[in-house]
């Protein structure tokens, strides 16, 4: 009852802020940030349903222009056809039943981008990075404050987060609790490596402006104190990474004095790091083992994925063996013989579409890629390195909640117009929204 009072609430405020275009697009992108679950009965299913349909009578209701970005039409053209293939896949190799449930849980994926394009059009550029900013500082809120009370009331945490986001399919994967409660931070989410995840997006919305304006300071730290505090592998090797990429996107700039210091600061504690490792890991250890653990990871990054990569002891196992007699096709989008599908994304889309299905994923991303290089900022492009980056720790790639509000992002961002477009590059125009100028 209290998730269905709290979809109501939030449902009336898009209503009453409908025509103020940067309160209804901050709600809008809230709905996808975060997504409780809702009980009908004894079912719980997740709340993006809902806003299909909430979303198509807004549309009706304020009469809104059917117009929707070439940028769009093409991410739902690959999607599309990815559900085709695996539509088709399970119809040749998978089992019989349930594939209904699996189109209609990745086809919401695609009516809502629909909807989200169509609600969204006339919003500028400018308008919506800063309305994207804005959703995500506050979902940042909302997962610290969550994180607070989980410290202080853990038991209190467990039964909200239960109640409020867990569904059929998830309240069954806790594999995070101890003694009644949850041994790692998990904010909003239900698992420790969403949140991770989730961090690792704030970080990399924030890093490119690193040493170049204080006022993202304070985001970068609770951002990296979230995902410190999820002790996840994925934050663990994540944040070297875009570090990494923080440190090469500025070697253009090194003329700068202030760049410079901070560029040879980064550089020097990375180095120290390094050589005290043992040192460190030592101090770590005597102090909590869980901890020195996933800091050994740094030191041996391979070791991570061993749980998960691994061709003798890991978890995708079963689904290297269904791979090996389906490499073409795959064999659909569910189990076929009992095997878990989760923690991979090129892995579960080989099990799912073989390696017709993997090629329409990876032309999608570098058409996105080579579309944010052109007429996106750094900020995006660090944004959709978090995304591949993510999909080796989980299936993040397509049809996923977590990635979902930040796919939407860029492709709605490189489908609206673009001021500073060569007016003699058509190339360039048709691609960052200019064509009908």
């Amino acid at each position: 009852m209290e998730s269905v009072i709290l979809l109501a609430v939030w449902m009336r405020m898009i209503w009453v802020n409908r025509k103020d275009n940067k309160s209804t697009s901050v709600l809008l992108l809230l709905t996808l940030f975060i997504v409780p679950t809702v009980a009908i009965g004894n079912v719980r299913i997740s709340a993006t349903y809902f806003w299909i349909v909430f979303f198509l009578f807004l549309i009706i209701r304020n009469r809104s222009e059917l117009k929707i970005s070439t940028q769009l039409l093409r991410y739902v053209m690959f999607m599309g056809a990815l559900m085709l293939i695996y539509i088709l896949a399970w119809g040749i190799n998978g089992n019989s039943g349930g594939i209904l449930g699996a189109v209609i849980g990745d086809g919401k994926f695609l009516v809502l981008a629909l909807e989200l394009g169509i609600l969204l059009q006339e919003e500028s550029r400018e308008l919506w990075k800063q309305h994207f900013g804005k959703a995500l500082n506050i979902t940042l809120i909302v997962n610290t404050v969550v994180i607070c009370v989980q410290l202080l009331f853990p038991s209190l945490m467990v039964n909200v987060i239960q109640r409020f986001f867990y569904d059929d399919n998830s309240i069954n994967q806790i594999d995070s609790m101890r003694d009644g409660v949850y041994s790692r931070l998990l904010g909003i989410y239900t698992h420790p490596a969403y949140l991770a995840i989730f961090s690792l997006f704030v970080i990399a919305y924030y890093f490119p402006a690193f040493g170049k304006n204080k006022k993202v300071w304070p985001y970068l730290l609770c951002g990296f104190l979230c995902g410190a505090g999820s002790m996840s592998k994925t934050f663990v090797l994540g944040f070297p990474l875009l570090l990494l990429l923080w440190l090469l996107s500025q070697i253009k700039y090194l003329r700068d004095k202030r760049v410079l210091i901070l560029f040879v600061t980064v550089v020097s504690v990375i180095l120290l790091v390094m050589i005290q490792y043992e040192s460190i890991h030592s101090f770590l250890y005597e102090r909590s083992q869980v901890v020195a653990y996933y800091f050994s990871f740094l030191h041996n990054p391979l070791k991570a994925f061993a749980t998960r990569y691994s061709s003798k002891t890991g978890i995708l196992l079963p689904i290297y063996e269904i791979i090996r007699k389906h490499p073409i096709i795959g064999v659909g989008p569910l189990a076929v013989k009992g095997e878990i599908l989760a923690d991979s994304a090129p892995i579960i889309i080989l099990h799912n579409g073989g390696v017709i299905a993997l090629l329409i994923v990876i032309l999608f991303y570098l058409w996105l890629f080579y579309c944010i290089w052109k007429c996106a900022g750094m900020e995006e492009i660090f944004l959709w390195f978090t995304v591949i980056m993510s999909g080796f720790a989980l299936s993040t790639w397509t049809f996923y909640l977590l990635t979902y509000p930040v796919l939407m992002y860029l492709i709605l961002f490189i489908g609206k117009k673009r001021e500073s477009v060569p007016a003699n590059d058509r190339k360039v125009r048709e691609i960052c929204g200019n064509k009908d100028q």
